[in-house]
């Protein structure tokens, strides 16, 4: 089940599409991997006023938020990606050269998430 936010197609003369396919993308590839993918509905209130789609695997007790920040009409998309390890990862969208760079506490750590893949993003999440 691939979960888009409602509110992007919500914000007139914003294109999200960059967002909603990198969204797409990796919930596809979550759900292939044994995760549970949701609206976050179930969460806290206050995590779920944060969160635009829930991935979990219970057993496991990981969890991992995602949610899509707001932008103008020019400037690049932003994921925030939170995990149960408190763990934050950022994915800023580059027009330029359309790839998603990754950033964690504004350090880049990949210039594009693609040539590296998402098992390494989820193993950033939860590398000990």
């Amino acid at each position: 089940m691939v979960v888009i936010p409602t509110w992007l197609d919500q914000v007139s003369s914003v294109d999200f599409t960059p967002e909603k396919h990198l969204l797409t993308e990796i919930e596809s590839w979550a759900e292939t991997q044994g995760w549970t993918v949701s609206d976050g509905a179930h969460l806290p209130l206050e995590l779920r006023q944060r969160t635009d789609v829930a991935i979990e695997k219970t057993a496991e007790g990981k969890r991992v938020r995602l949610a899509v920040l707001p932008k103008g009409k020019t400037s690049g998309g932003e994921i925030r990606v939170d995990s149960s390890e408190l763990r934050t990862i950022e994915l800023f969208y580059k027009a330029a050269t359309r790839r998603w760079q990754v950033e964690v506490s504004g350090v880049v750590m990949e210039e594009d998430l693609h040539s590296r893949g998402l098992p390494w993003l989820f193993d950033k999440l939860f590398q000990q």
